[in-house]
């Protein structure tokens, strides 16, 4: 049996999914592994990168979409077609510089059954910074923030950019929460899993290196990506918070502040349009993908 599943999905970001594979090839050594690329309806083929990956011997899955069905269906495609005992939900905007997969891997095997891991996540234009290293999760606001890592770390929320779990586990879950269709579906997957008392555990011995939100247009200030976590942040706290009425008035009120902060300091009328939007189509039941 494989021991690895690496799932990468791609969204008109060819380049960096290149990269990404060429980087998991080149690094990964000694385990088991299979990759499961899903083109998520990209305007741009990829087609063209099948035959490059094909002269190394990995075993590499290609699948297309038709459209855009967004990183937590896309995801939840792959899991169903993986075949190895654990998969690996790998963002195409990372690298890999060292066997991180095997690294995780025995660490995950060395762990209790119901656990998430993830590896040290850095910003790779700047490498000693870190991006992710764990956070943990305010219910009233549906919002993370980070923890100071050492050693294994304990932590209330990993992030889909690099997450590793047993696909059995996986699919007993049921995967991601379509209705999010991107952005919480993470955080969704990990509030569930404490729930059953399972765990989540950073990886401090490895470190991979993200080039942040690549196929959602850069880090902040996007609207498309304002937009779903706008209205996803309601839908989290509408699941996990059973005070969640009141929470709303807080966070109407703090999107009301960045609302204003958009359109006063930065006059970006896209971005305060996106927060409006997303707020509306919460409350009118319009979620999965709408833009």
């Amino acid at each position: 049996m494989i021991n690895v599943s690496i799932i990468v999905i791609n969204y008109n970001t060819k380049e960096y999914t290149k990269n990404c594979i060429d980087s998991i090839i080149r690094y990964t050594k000694d385990i088991s592994f299979e990759i499961i690329l899903i083109d998520n309806g990209s305007d741009e083929s990829i087609d063209d990168l099948i035959p490059l990956f094909k002269t190394h011997p990995v075993i590499i899955k290609y699948f297309k979409n038709d459209k855009n069905l967004g990183f937590a269906a896309a995801n939840n495609e792959a899991a169903n077609i993986a075949t190895g005992r654990y998969i690996f939900l790998l963002n195409n905007d990372t690298i890999l510089y060292e066997n991180t997969i095997k690294i995780l891997h025995e660490n995950i095997l060395s762990g209790s059954k119901g656990t998430i891991i993830s590896p040290i996540i850095k910003y790779f234009d700047k490498k000693d910074k870190i991006w992710f290293a764990g956070r943990r999760i305010n219910l009233s606001i549906g919002k993370t923030y980070p923890i100071d890592p050492e050693g294994k770390v304990k932590t209330q929320y990993i992030t889909g950019c690099a997450l590793m779990i047993s696909k059995v586990l996986y699919m007993k879950m049921g995967g991601f929460d379509e209705k999010y269709f991107c952005y919480y579906e993470d955080t969704d997957l990990s509030m569930r899993l404490l729930k059953e008392g399972g765990s989540l555990e950073i990886v401090t011995s490895t470190a991979i290196y993200h080039k942040v939100s690549a196929s959602a247009g850069g880090e902040n200030h996007s609207p498309w990506k304002i937009y779903y976590k706008t209205r996803n942040r309601f839908y989290f706290i509408r699941k996990f918070n059973k005070y969640y009425y009141f929470n709303y008035l807080l966070l109407l009120s703090l999107n009301f502040k960045f609302l204003s902060g958009e359109i006063i300091k930065r006059r970006n009328l896209k971005c305060a349009m996106a927060i409006i939007t997303g707020i509306r189509d919460y409350f009118f039941g319009r979620m999965g993908h709408t833009r």
